[in-house]
């Protein structure tokens, strides 16, 4: 089975082409009024989508495809990790997303599964937020920080949440991936969280702690 991409879907358009238990998943989201770009592979519960397949489908994903969620009956740990690669969210027989209300719960069910390597680091990013949720938080009326090239260490003493209106950043964690973070990005590091950033463009963005 050729795996299907369908762009602009809800999840309560996605639900009824699903087995109950994938619906049941769907049930318990809480971003149920979000368009997603999906990847609809296999969703038999006993099917278990190879790496290759996972890969060819990543190949169709367009830069403009922001909120991609891949659904299946099951994949392999290598699978896994491409998708951990390329923040895209996962719904399946075994989990139930990436960077939902799931996440911690999602992060203890596979780390005797797959590698701490392949695992997210504590950076959550949301692409692209919406206008209404950035009124909502305020961020307006956040400071705004700049900082041009560089490269340097940073640990956070509290979480910060921060917009970028404008940069391009590689954030490096400690045996983790780096993550990727740029303009139109909603960012949140956690407290207590070592790290490296290399800004490769300058950057501007508002921030909160707390």
């Amino acid at each position: 089975m050729k795996p299907t991409i369908l762009r602009d879907i809800s999840l309560e358009h996605l639900a009824g082409q699903l087995p109950p238990a994938l619906n049941k998943l769907i049930s318990m989201r809480h971003m149920k009024l979000v368009s997603y770009t999906v990847i609809l592979f296999d969703t038999d519960p006993k099917h278990v989508t190879p790496s290759a397949k996972v890969r060819q489908a990543l190949k169709r994903i367009k830069d403009s495809d922001r909120k991609v969620i891949a659904v299946g009956g099951e994949f392999t740990t290598e699978a896994m990790s491409l998708f951990e690669e390329r923040q895209v969210e996962v719904l399946s027989s075994e989990h139930s997303g990436w960077t939902d209300g799931a996440y911690e719960k999602i992060k203890i069910q596979i780390g005797a599964r797959v590698k701490k390597r392949f695992l997210f680091s504590d950076v959550k990013i949301e692409h692209n937020p919406s206008v209404q949720h950035l009124q909502e938080l305020g961020v307006e009326e956040w400071p705004t920080w700049e900082k041009e090239v560089s490269e340097f260490p940073w640990h956070y003493d509290e979480e910060e949440t921060c917009f970028f209106l404008e940069g391009d950043v590689i954030v490096q964690v400690e045996d983790r991936k780096p993550v990727r973070i740029g303009k139109g990005d909603l960012v949140t590091f956690p407290k207590g969280l070592s790290c490296t950033w290399e800004i490769h463009k300058p950057v501007r963005k508002h921030y909160k702690f707390g």
